[in-house]
């Protein structure tokens, strides 16, 4: 069976969750308590040498990192199908992928901070908000996930209401 390891407050491994369930794949869960350093046990460090999470084990196949992870997925277990197999579809996907992991993800976490200065703060926002403003351009009325389920402005919203309704980030985020 499947060892899935993962944290709960990760982002990084949300996406590898929901592919094992979209997938239908039976797997063990294995909670890494980040708080109490088990990601630095040896145990853990036998797994993935850097010590973060996910971590996926596959009989005897290990795989580190949520990309890497998530293609294996694809191509191990291949129905149903969760990438889109066009050239410019499957660009769209990885550009939403690696936007969220390096731009949008940093940007968060510089809001999160406790010691930021107000130039920090700033900089966190703008980074935010352009990664909105570009996946919004992006995306437009495309489905954005779950083969059609959540679409862009036809559902009514934009970018923002389509994951957290009645939030609107954007203006949350212009504010000093």
């Amino acid at each position: 069976m499947i060892q899935f390891y993962y944290a709960r407050p990760s982002l990084f491994a949300r996406p590898v969750w929901f592919a094992l369930l979209e997938k239908g794949l039976p797997f063990d869960p294995v909670v890494v308590d980040l708080a109490k350093g088990a990601q630095f046990e040896p145990e853990f460090i036998a797994l993935n040498p850097f010590g973060h999470i996910p971590v996926l084990v596959d009989q005897e196949f290990r795989v580190i990192e949520s990309q890497a992870i998530l293609d294996y997925l694809e191509a191990k277990y291949p129905e149903p199908v969760l990438l889109p197999s066009d050239p410019e579809s499957l660009a769209r996907v990885r550009m939403v992928q690696m936007v969220a992991i390096h731009e949008l993800l940093p940007g968060i976490g510089g809001l999160l901070v406790h010691h930021k200065t107000p130039d920090e703060v700033t900089y966190s926002q703008a980074r935010i908000t352009t990664v909105l403003r570009f996946l919004e351009d992006l995306l437009g009325d495309r489905p954005i996930c779950g083969g059609g389920i959540y679409h862009g402005r036809s559902r009514g919203g934009n970018f923002n209401s389509r994951f957290a309704p009645g939030r609107d980030f954007l203006s949350i985020l212009s504010r000093s």
